[in-house]
């Protein structure tokens, strides 16, 4: 995938006509910050990176299988904490 290893140096778009305080999403978590999301956040965008969308996906798989919706902002902590950096 573009922004991930091995492409970490690559982006999908051009951000170069990117208007200030525009919403930027991008599904990658890793690494946290993709070089799609520095470009945003030069370019005065808001950003969120793909750390929500990977928690929740696996908080509704938990909850299919167990009946039990966990608790997502421990799961979000543990996901930053393995991949060694914080949220965008």
């Amino acid at each position: 995938l573009i922004g991930m290893a091995p492409e970490v140096e690559e982006q999908p778009l051009d951000l170069s006509h990117l208007k200030k305080q525009s919403h930027v999403c991008d599904i990658i978590y890793n690494p946290l910050e993709t070089k799609f999301l520095r470009s945003a956040v030069s370019s005065g965008a808001n950003v969120q990176n793909g750390i929500d969308m990977f928690v929740y996906q696996g908080a509704l798989a938990f909850e299919k299988w167990t009946g039990i919706f966990p608790d997502v902002e421990r799961m979000r902590e543990n996901v930053l904490k393995q991949l060694g950096g914080s949220r965008c």
